[in-house]
């Protein structure tokens, strides 16, 4: 597959207006990123400076606070807020999420969900195979092992509801990948 050809993932992007925690349930359980500790735009905020899948990861964070304020906060006087804020330095809450927003594996968990997508794969194919042409030893080790496929589909359906690894493709998500922008993402807020 060329490079052209192959998907770009992100992890935790933002797919659509919502809180990250509701788009991807896994962050729920870190308690750096629970509704208590941290609101839902200083969460976005937090995806933008520090998630390795930002578009913005590789800048220094003097360049680019201001546009990161500007994608995750929806109002101009939240933004002016926030930037003067920040410029003073960033409360403790989200120098905790900063930290384990960092320590989110982008490749690690890319390959999770891959090898996840896999697993389903050749599950089905197993599952799907005609018993009918088997032999009798045929049909019954197919027989022992199709509850243990099931088993494993279940389990990989319930990764992937979970949040997949926070795994999406870019094309998924309101990033828009040529520029780093959010798709679609100021005009559907107020």
């Amino acid at each position: 597959m060329s490079e052209v050809e192959k998907p770009r993932f992100v992890i935790f992007a933002p797919k659509n207006v919502k809180d990250l925690r509701i788009q991807y349930p896994e962050l729920k359980e870190y308690p750096e990123f629970s509704s208590a500790n941290i609101k839902i735009h200083d969460l976005l905020f937090v995806w933008w400076f520090r998630c390795a899948a930002s578009p913005l990861y590789d800048k220094e964070d003097d360049d680019k606070l201001e546009e990161c304020v500007n994608k995750s906060y929806p109002t101009e006087q939240q933004r002016q807020a926030k930037l003067g804020a920040f410029k003073e330095g960033f409360p403790d809450s989200m120098k905790q999420a900063f930290k384990r927003m960092e320590t989110f594996n982008l490749d690690a968990r890319v390959e999770n969900y891959l090898y996840t997508r896999m697993v389903r794969d050749n599950c089905k194919a197993m599952l799907s195979e005609d018993v009918g042409n088997m032999s009798p030893e045929d049909k019954d080790a197919w027989a022992t092992r199709a509850p243990k496929l099931w088993k494993l589909l279940d389990e990989t359906t319930t990764t992937l509801e979970r949040g997949a690894y926070g795994v999406s493709t870019i094309e998924n998500t309101m990033v828009d990948e040529a520029d780093g922008t959010l798709r679609a993402f100021r005009s559907t807020r107020r």
